[in-house]
């Protein structure tokens, strides 16, 4: 949960330093570019927030115990293969 505040406080303290510090004189002037970028990037803070809420939310995927599918090491670049 406290990662959760966290994130939205974050997020939160961003979107005011990008309106306050970015475009604060552009909205108001009512320039239209301004306010296209404050509706671009509240946007952009709802993505975040619902994707962070659905993430928290929702059952995370598992794999069945019986899974045996291997990996195809050799259709992996030859780095990833060094590495692995």
């Amino acid at each position: 949960m406290a990662c959760a505040i966290l994130t939205y406080f974050v997020v939160m303290i961003v979107g005011m330093g990008f309106v306050r510090i970015g475009i604060w004189e552009g909205l108001v002037e009512f320039e239209p570019l301004a306010w296209l970028n404050l509706a671009l990037f509240k946007g952009y803070c709802i993505m975040i927030y619902w994707s962070h809420f659905k993430c928290m939310t929702s059952e995370p995927g598992l794999l069945p115990k019986n899974y045996t599918e291997k990996i195809k090491y050799d259709k992996l670049p030859l780095g990833i293969q060094s590495i692995i």
